[in-house]
């Protein structure tokens, strides 16, 4: 929505680790800085947008 808005994201909390992990403390799911910044260019980019790798497998990855 934002990107297509052209209005800004900020995200502040909780993008402490580069990939999506389970808090041994709480249990919750943190999805990592890695997978918000590819959420966003993928978002920029625009729907149908070509000149990379669709972001299933690279997003597949980061969750190991």
């Amino acid at each position: 929505a934002c990107a297509r808005a052209g209005v800004p994201l900020k995200a502040t909390a909780g993008l402490h680790h580069a990939v999506r992990h389970q808090g041994p403390d709480t249990g919750f799911r943190h999805h990592g800085y890695l997978n918000l910044l590819l959420a966003a260019a993928h978002a920029a980019a625009g729907p149908g947008a070509a000149g990379g790798p669709p972001p299933g497998p690279v997003l597949r990855a980061l969750e190991t």
